[in-house]
């Protein structure tokens, strides 16, 4: 009877312990939020981020997720560089691999490979995330790039892209742009700063530029030819086939004058389509735009869009532990299979075999089937700082103050600098 006495008031002493035991809580900083309301399947979630944190809790009712939104206008890490400095670095930073990569590396990610099984994902993919033989980040899905073509502009202008096109075929387009559609450009190159840089960035491809040599250890940005596709982007802002204002404008601006129907072409990912087909609704067109995928000229690779994640090693078991319960589960198949039903990505975890069901989707995917993928050396840990060497020089060039060969010197000697930190 004695026993059972100090079994129950032991009990009496453990119980509440147990019921008022708080969830560990992680915090995630992650870019942008994307409505879910027509996503079959994932409709109730409303949101993304209702998803992270109320989906995840229903798997892991012992882990409560905090989110905080990033700050990527300038397509900088100047949020998440806050906060480490601050002391109070995220236990969870998941956002573009351009931002991503620089927190991968041992000093400061978690070894995810030593909390989680990988099996599940596509082991290719994985490699650029390895830094001596662990795994310290991994990819979400990814995403190519096409030339999006302004079907009623050059329709109205009489002009048909033929296959394979070429960079003469180009020209004879962009003079067409400018002669019947004035106030009207071929395409938008920006310079303000870096945010939105692969949507131009893809042009080096259709001259055969390379921009590192195997295994990352120089850039060979101008032994390829980097000054050909500055030479290039010259003619286009000499003849008025792209904006005046080019050296002062944004991606954000080159995404409102496409939506606005006032360029010709451009490279777009199928994940900014939203952008423009909302321009009906905000009253700046009638009607929307019919849009086409191709290539960049001459048949170019396309360039990636990556989303990754990495967690904080926090060096404590429990807390690192859960940071890696979050993590398999935002690159699981179930949210990969979101992510490419809402915006056209291709998985990179194995069991996905969902299609998105946009119209624009096979040309956007063919277009990498048929070309390949084109490397800026997103994954790299320093390519954070390699991106802030191109804009700063366009404005020169625009400005009449560099060449084309000048800045493909001075752009190669910047980023070699960079390659040579440890």
């Amino acid at each position: 009877m004695k026993w059972i006495l100090i079994l129950f008031f032991s009990l009496l002493l453990v119980l509440p312990l147990m019921a008022t035991e708080k969830p560990i809580e992680i915090t995630v900083l992650k870019a942008g939020v994307s409505d879910l309301s027509k996503v079959a399947g994932f409709e109730k979630w409303g949101t993304t981020d209702n998803y992270f944190v109320k989906r995840f809790a229903e798997l892991e009712p012992g882990i409560k997720v905090i989110l905080t939104d990033a700050d990527i206008s300038q397509g900088n890490t100047i949020t998440i560089d806050s906060l480490v400095a601050a002391g109070k670095a995220p236990d969870v930073y998941q956002d573009h691999i351009s931002r991503v990569g620089k927190f991968i590396v041992p000093e400061y990610a978690l070894p995810i490979s030593d909390y989680v099984d990988l099996s599940y994902l596509n082991p290719k993919m994985i490699e650029q995330f390895k830094r001596g033989g662990k795994v310290y980040g991994l990819p979400l899905s990814l995403v190519n790039q096409g030339m999006i073509l302004n079907m009623d502009l050059l329709e109205a202008i009489g002009y048909k892209v033929p296959d394979n096109w070429t960079l003469d075929d180009f020209r004879a387009m962009a003079k067409l742009v400018k002669e019947k559609a004035p106030g009207k450009y071929a395409t938008v190159l920006f310079a303000q700063n870096q945010s939105g840089d692969y949507f131009f960035m893809n042009w080096f491809a259709s001259f055969g530029v390379k921009f590192y040599s195997e295994g990352y250890k120089e850039s060979t940005f101008e032994k390829t030819g980097g000054a050909k596709g500055l030479a290039w982007f010259m003619e286009m802002y000499n003849n008025g086939w792209i904006p005046k204002e080019a050296a002062n404008l944004n991606d954000d601006d080159y995404l409102l004058m496409l939506s606005k129907g006032e360029v010709a072409t451009g490279g777009l990912y199928l994940g900014h389509l939203p952008i423009l087909e909302s321009a009906v609704k905000q009253g700046l067109i009638d009607k929307p735009i019919t849009l086409k995928y191709v290539s960049f000229p001459n048949n170019a690779p396309a360039c990636i869009q990556l989303a990754a994640i990495v967690g904080h090693n926090t060096k404590d078991k429990k807390r690192n532990e859960a940071i890696a319960k979050y993590i398999k589960f935002v690159t699981s198949a179930e949210y990969q299979t979101l992510d490419t039903l809402y915006q056209g990505s291709v998985p990179t975890a194995l069991a996905v075999t969902a299609k998105s069901a946009h119209p624009l989707w096979p040309g956007q995917v063919a277009v990498a089937q048929k070309n390949g993928l084109y490397d800026l050396g997103l994954a790299l840990p320093q390519f954070g700082e390699i991106r802030k060497q191109m804009y700063p020089l366009l404005q020169r060039m625009y400005a009449g103050e560099l060449t084309p060969d000048q800045v493909a010197k001075m752009y190669t000697e910047n980023v070699n600098k960079i390659l040579a930190k440890k």
